[in-house]
């Protein structure tokens, strides 16, 4: 499941391999990608591409045409799904036994990550199954987000304000007290920047 004999491979060869298995409209779009980079300038430079381009790229990336409720993406938000699709793809640190695991393309491995979409390592222990309404984080969006119950001396739940939680590095947003994921994609600055081409 895990590709833990290959642990060590870099995000750069990681980003490398896809480029070889993709085909040209798809390589293009990985070639503009940058590990070095972060997300918001990776997927700023994949804006630039036609949707039929990302498409392409999203066939590769095993990457769904639609959203949760069954509308296509928009080109914005193909190119955010094939940035967090690829960083999903490096090493990372497994937050249950400690050894350091990469996803492949074609895994399925037992719980994804309610953020970001990163694989769990094999390690998870899934005998109990999935309950109704259990999300996984994985250690770098729980780290980013401090998530974690705050307690009083006497060990009892404290009541916290409402925070927002971000996937390590996306723009998707969850408010705790709803459970209530949305993706903020600009809209409004795209919008914007439509009507101030059509003048």
């Amino acid at each position: 499941m895990t590709d833990e004999l290959n642990a060590t491979r870099t995000c750069e060869e990681v980003v490398a391999e896809l480029k070889r298995q993709a085909k040209p409209p798809a390589r293009k779009v990985l070639e503009l990608y940058d590990p070095e980079d972060s997300h918001a300038i990776n997927v700023k430079r994949l804006r630039g591409f036609q949707k039929t381009e990302l498409i392409t790229a999203c066939g590769l990336l095993l990457i769904s045409l639609s959203d949760s409720s069954g509308k296509p993406r928009k080109r914005q938000d193909l190119a955010d799904q094939i940035v967090l699709k690829v960083e999903t793809l490096f090493p990372l640190p497994c937050q249950d036994c400690g050894k350091e695991y990469q996803i492949k393309l074609d895994d399925t491995p037992a719980a994804t990550c309610f953020l970001c979409g990163q694989g769990s390592h094999g390690c998870m222990d899934t005998t109990g199954g999935s309950r109704k309404g259990h999300v996984w984080v994985c250690q770098p969006c729980h780290k980013k987000n401090d998530i974690g119950v705050d307690r009083d001396e006497e060990g009892e739940v404290k009541e916290s304000p409402r925070r927002v939680i971000t996937p390590r590095s996306s723009k998707t947003q969850l408010k705790t007290e709803r459970v209530n994921v949305r993706v903020d994609h600009n809209e409004k600055e795209d919008e914007e920047k439509k009507k101030k081409k059509k003048k």
